[in-house]
């Protein structure tokens, strides 16, 4: 099974920043992201050609760059802690619940859940337009 992508990984991030509720160890976050997203210990197990473990270094560590570069999280001493911004950007906006809701359940998996999330979420702040959430959601369907 391939890894989940950069953005699921970094919707993953924020969620569980977002559970935890507090400030928490990188290593924890990546160990419960990948629970989270169902990473299966071979896909933990692989490495770069340098010798470093995959699933931190290309996984966790970029989706910290990409979230920390967008203000959504905080970084210091090895710890991460979700900032308003990030917890606004998983807050559906008002409104967009039962829409929210109904898409969830059609599209099963937390992959998949955090995929249209993301795909949401930019539909609401105007990033794409209804045309493109309705291709996202296709795939979502069709599992691409």
């Amino acid at each position: 099974m391939a890894l989940p992508s950069l953005d699921e990984v970094q919707i993953a991030v924020l969620q569980e920043l977002q559970t935890i509720g507090r400030s928490v160890p990188w290593k924890d976050v990546s160990k419960q992201v990948a629970s989270r997203l169902s990473v299966s210990p071979v896909d933990l197990a692989q490495t770069t050609k340098g010798g470093k473990n995959f699933w931190d270094y290309r996984r966790i560590k970029l989706a910290r760059g990409g979230l920390r570069k967008q203000g959504y999280i905080t970084v210091g001493g090895g710890i991460w802690a979700i900032t308003n911004a990030g917890i606004q950007y998983l807050t559906p906006q008002q409104g967009q619940q039962g829409t929210m809701i109904q898409l969830i359940r059609r599209a099963g998996g937390e992959a998949k859940l955090a995929i249209l999330l993301d795909l949401v979420n930019k539909y609401t702040r105007g990033d794409i337009s209804e045309s493109d959430l309705t291709k996202g959601i296709r795939r979502l369907r069709a599992g691409q």
